[in-house]
């Protein structure tokens, strides 16, 4: 409290003519104009809002600090999410806080060595309805232990107080098990195809294929790119050779190669790197199912690519409608550049932050992005009176990495002003504003949607 007392007096005193602000009107239904708009104000159809760019006074507001979380207030009281690195470094709960706005049910299908489903943070997840290529039967019992960790990275029970938290977090995911590898970890590349095939026909939204090697196959590229078509998103490890090789089905087109990184952000060392390279994810040490009901730790593309698959799989759940280009656009928005500025062959473009993937699929965007000074002030203005107390935690700013800004909010009536952290926004980087569908009028009536506005700090 003491920091935002001082933070809060420290504003006060400012010149409001230091800070340049926007004021963002949100009428209640497209056809309903806010009372006294200012001249020159521009109605933006596609997200029913009017926008005026003025200065704005806060000499009449009533001043007081917001509570800034740095974190969501999802609590997930898994036996060792403390050793699941991704959950707090990305962060994830940035993602499972929009978890009760999922209304769909995602399956995606673990094309690997078969699943253990017997597994205590597995057994509740797991589809009964898959098959067994290597003996042409249902039997999807995991022979190598590769599958059990996959699908346990990407579905694992949460807050089950017990083992480990899967990246899906509490949506509504399961999986799909199809068994193409034998007991060596061995399979062919006409099985990846026969099961991507069958993936198909059991109506799967994702697909996992944490597999591959060297050769290409025109036939099978065929398969993704029919499987891309019908809006299936599908996920590969780009190989962890450590060389600029092509690992395909990773390589296709029509599919999403996924390079790792550590914990640190930086490549991994066992990790392909080459043009083909669409994103990196955490593939170090990550802990995750075994076969034998215990869990271990991991690291390859084999598991970045089912990290990766994670985000998609909860995007899905919030709109099935996605299809692969639209999830890509959306996960460049949400990417945190690493290497070489822009899409390069280590990172390709970048690490995708869940919480701000999840963002771009439930926000609508009130424009595009904009220069601002470092003691950028933005002012949001309502139709109606709001309750004061609904803004707290639903109107806040991030920086590239989702970590929410040390704002100050100050509240009249009808609007609200977001004041810059005390020093300032640092020079050179990019932030997001966002207000959330959950501020309240008086009376209790939600807004009408959820918004955000990019920004580059000059």
């Amino acid at each position: 409290m003491r920091i935002f007392f001082f933070v809060f007096t420290a504003i006060l005193f400012f010149s409001p003519t230091l800070h340049a602000t926007e004021t963002i009107h949100m009428p209640e239904d497209p056809a309903s104009t806010p009372a006294d708009l200012p001249e020159h104000a521009e109605y933006l159809e596609e997200v029913n809002m009017w926008i005026t760019p003025h200065p704005t006074s806060s000499k009449d507001a009533i001043s007081e600090p917001s509570v800034t979380r740095t974190k969501s207030d999802v609590t997930l009281q898994d036996t060792y999410s403390y050793r699941q690195w991704p959950l707090e470094v990305l962060p994830f709960e940035g993602a499972f806080s929009y978890a009760e706005k999922a209304e769909n049910t995602v399956t995606v299908a673990v094309i690997d060595s078969g699943i253990s489903a017997v597994h205590p943070d597995l057994k509740r997840k797991i589809r009964k309805d898959g098959y067994n290529f290597i003996n042409n039967n249902t039997n999807t019992a995991d022979s190598n232990g590769h599958g059990t960790q996959v699908a346990g990275t990407i579905a694992a029970t949460a807050g089950n107080n017990l083992g480990i938290t899967g990246y899906t977090g509490t949506y509504d995911v399961d999986i799909l098990p199809i068994k193409i590898m034998d007991e060596d970890g061995k399979g062919s590349s006409s099985d990846i195809i026969r099961a991507v095939n069958f993936a198909l026909e059991k109506n799967v939204d994702v697909i996992n294929l944490s597999l591959g090697s060297k050769t290409f196959s025109s036939t099978e590229e065929r398969t993704m790119e029919t499987a891309a078509d019908k809006g299936v998103i599908i996920i590969a490890s780009a190989g962890n050779e450590g060389s600029s090789s092509r690992f395909y089905p990773a390589s296709h087109d029509s599919v999403f190669s996924i390079g790792s990184h550590s914990e640190r952000m930086t490549h991994s060392d066992f990790s392909n790197y080459n043009s083909n390279i669409d994103f990196s994810a955490p593939g170090e040490y990550i802990y995750t199912t075994k076969s034998d009901g215990s869990y271990s730790y991991k690291s390859g593309t084999s598991f970045s690519a089912p990290v990766f698959a994670s985000i998609v799989a909860m995007m899905k759940s919030l709109d099935p409608s996605l299809q692969g280009n639209e999830i890509k656009n959306l996960m460049q928005l949400a990417a945190l550049d690493l290497g070489s500025a822009g899409k390069d062959n280590y990172f390709g473009y970048g690490t995708v932050l869940p919480g701000p993937a999840i963002r771009e699929v439930l926000f609508d965007e009130f424009g595009s992005s904009r220069n601002v000074s470092t003691d950028k002030t933005w002012t949001v203005e309502f139709n109606k009176a709001i309750r004061p107390s609904s803004v707290e935690g639903n109107v806040y700013v991030t920086d590239e990495r989702g970590n929410k800004e040390r704002v100050n909010i100050t509240y009249a009536e009808d609007s609200i002003e977001i004041h810059p952290p005390f020093f300032g926004y640092e020079r050179n980087s990019s932030y997001t504003l966002y207000v959330e569908d959950n501020v309240l009028t008086e009376n209790g009536e939600k807004i009408n949607n959820s918004v955000q506005q990019d920004f580059l700090v000059r």
